[in-house]
């Protein structure tokens, strides 16, 4: 393992233990977020957040079971005249989110797991900034960053604090620890016990 793999596995560990507990979108732009679920004045959140610019897919026994290119399609049964390609609701990807996690919010739209299971159990990262979350039920949520430069990825806790982004081929850390500092060789104490 290189340095970037290794720092994104210290910066996403407090998501084992945590269950993927909402998923949203903003235009093409999935979150998916993990922990005990609140309701704000804005909608429902949870303890942490991984708002996913790049690629991703979910898999269960050596299938895709859902991705980000999915969001482009309508889903089975939208026969409503007025939906288009990239609208964030009637999409087959939304429509294999609800039905993976149970339910959806009929204020905000956001798919609530209504189960116990998709709990990270492991961590794995790659050298480009990818990564893959072992789920129990044995799925995986996997981001592979496709782009040379730009985000990819964005970790926070719903609180605030620090976060980290994936962009450009690494990590950086943001918040009150590391003002917009560079993750490669600066000692912020974010993975430290």
């Amino acid at each position: 393992m290189n340095g970037l793999e290794d720092r994104i596995m210290v910066a996403l560990r407090p998501l084992i233990g945590r269950k993927l507990s909402l998923a949203k979108n903003v235009g093409d732009v999935r979150s998916f977020c993990f922990g005990q679920v609140q309701r704000t004045s804005e909608g429902l959140t949870s303890d942490y957040i991984l708002h996913v610019f790049c690629p991703w897919r979910i898999e269960y026994s050596g299938r895709i079971v859902v991705g980000s290119a999915d969001h482009y399609d309508r889903a089975d049964g939208n026969d409503d005249p007025t939906w288009e390609v990239g609208t964030a609701w009637g999409t087959h990807q939304h429509q294999v989110l609800a039905d993976l996690l149970g339910h959806v919010d009929p204020k905000t739209q956001t798919i609530v797991n209504s189960g116990d299971g998709l709990v990270v159990a492991a961590i794995a990262a790659d050298e480009f900034g990818g990564l893959a979350l072992s789920m129990s039920g044995g799925y995986r949520l996997v981001l592979f960053p496709s782009a040379s430069r730009g985000s990819e990825w964005r970790f926070m806790p719903a609180a605030g604090d620090v976060h980290f982004v994936a962009e450009d081929g690494d990590l950086y850390s943001i918040g009150s620890e590391a003002q917009a500092s560079k993750r490669s060789g600066e000692d912020t104490g974010a993975g430290e016990d």
